[in-house]
């Protein structure tokens, strides 16, 4: 009779850090530089360390400090999303679904509803994968990303946010709190498609965004971001 294993997950022993500020956490990632992971939802970090892709001997967590989640619209300013905001948030925001369109749907694409409602945008951005369903909505909606640190902040166009896969422009020291989008212009509409193997929680190969603004019947504006192409 074959014997049965039972898989066990065993992590590598770490300290386990909670900052209330982001200049605090700024402060432990410089201090223990290489040897420190951020967590926010968790559901790629984990992974990785239970993997051992990952041995970080310091998990520096997000959860306790204020002001990183939350969607605010603003006709003029625009939308503001804090990097620590739901995935699920995303998906069900009524703003995303009727204005934003495309990140409404791409955030949805995320995995399953029990990861959406763990995973943050921050965490699905900074983890630099290219097959990223919510990165192709932020391209075509310009996206500004907001970066801080013990040394000040910075703000970097989504475009140039990206250096390769797994590669972003933070440096040491720097977290992702938001990201900001302009206000839309009038007749604007946007949707995301995604080409996938499987038909739930499976990775793009082929994923689309597209942003179009009509005027006198015409295209006066279009944009479109990609996921996981070369």
């Amino acid at each position: 009779m074959p014997r049965k294993f039972r898989e066990v997950f065993i992590l590598r022993n770490f300290e386990f850090f909670e900052p209330t500020t982001i200049a605090e956490a700024s402060s432990l990632l410089i201090q223990y530089n290489g040897k420190a992971q951020l967590l926010a939802g968790g559901t790629d970090l984990l992974i990785a360390m239970k993997d051992r892709a990952l041995t970080p001997e310091y998990v520096i967590s997000l959860e306790k400090i204020p002001g990183l989640d939350g969607i605010q619209y603003d006709a003029e300013d625009g939308l503001r999303i804090g990097a620590m905001t739901k995935i699920r948030t995303l998906e069900q925001s009524s703003t995303l679904q009727s204005d934003y369109t495309a990140f409404a749907e791409g955030a949805g694409e995320i995995g399953s509803i029990q990861i959406r409602n763990l995973a943050t945008l921050g965490g699905n951005i900074c983890h630099g994968s290219p097959a990223a369903d919510t990165a192709a909505a932020l391209l075509v909606f310009s996206a500004q990303v907001r970066i801080a640190s013990v040394a000040g902040e910075r703000t970097v166009p989504i475009e140039d946010f990206f250096l390769g896969p797994g590669k972003t422009v933070l440096k040491k020291g720097e977290i992702v709190t938001a990201f900001e989008c302009p206000p839309l212009k009038a007749n604007s509409g946007s949707q995301y498609i995604k080409q996938k193997i499987r038909e739930v929680m499976d990775l793009a190969f082929v994923g689309g965004a597209a942003s179009v603004q009509l005027k006198n019947g015409a295209v006066a504006d279009a944009k479109i971001g990609l996921a996981a192409v070369a």
